[in-house]
């Protein structure tokens, strides 16, 4: 075979080949339309909505599809409900005619979910924040700063370890509250683990006999 009868095929190949890449490129983008608009299908868009989700799904189409696949889409609830804010709000601007806020803030989801926000806010975890300008914080970055096991002081007396596991974001942040391991007082005073609850899949405990043993407040 000629040097360019070889030239010419493998030119040929190497068309054919990209036209393949092209052509299933062209079938997966249309089967995405045709998934998106079968899925918007069954979506009422909310009509103060519309326009954002008219332009987002040009400039933004993933928070589109991030949201068309919530709950919230299925109950009618669109973009204003959540990221609408009064002129006063220091986060809030004007987006096209629209007064808004970027971030949903748990106040924000309390003007539909009143109960969930106030336990939320009733809780340590509302409070988190607070531990940047804490010793905690400090404490935290400093134990954690290390990802190898480190002496941090001489030898302590009394005790034999004198090295420390540098990986200690875990007993520095959710052990703090949590413990190593959550459990119930029961009404002899002893602890009840989620061994003894054995729950399900569910997380509904199976172990009748445990559950019967765990100590009820003034709710139940």
């Amino acid at each position: 075979m000629k040097v360019q009868t070889k030239q010419y095929l493998v030119g040929f190949l190497g068309l054919a080949f990209l036209a393949s890449l092209i052509f299933v490129q062209a079938m997966e983008v249309a089967r995405k339309q045709a998934e998106s608009d079968r899925s918007m299908a069954h979506i009422a868009i909310p009509a103060n909505s519309k326009s954002c989700v008219e332009c987002h799904m040009k400039s933004s189409p993933g928070i589109i599809d991030h949201w068309k696949g919530s709950t919230h889409a299925l109950k009618g609830v669109g973009c204003v409900e959540c990221h609408q804010a009064a002129h006063e709000d220091v986060d809030a601007f004007d987006h096209y005619g629209a007064t808004i806020a970027t971030i949903v803030t748990p106040k924000d989801c309390g003007r539909c979910h009143k109960t969930e926000t106030a336990e939320f806010l009733a809780s340590h975890h509302a409070k988190a924040g607070n531990i940047l300008a804490s010793l905690d914080n400090f404490l935290a970055e400093t134990v954690e700063g290390s990802r190898v096991p480190f002496n941090p002081h001489s030898k302590t007396p009394g005790m034999d370890v004198d090295m420390v596991n540098g990986m200690a974001s875990v007993n520095v942040g959710c052990k703090q509250c949590h413990g190593s391991k959550v459990a119930l007082e029961g009404t002899d005073g002893s602890l009840i683990t989620v061994d003894q609850l054995k729950p399900d899949k569910d997380g509904i405990p199976t172990s009748l006999e445990a559950l019967a043993l765990v100590k009820k407040d003034s709710n139940g």
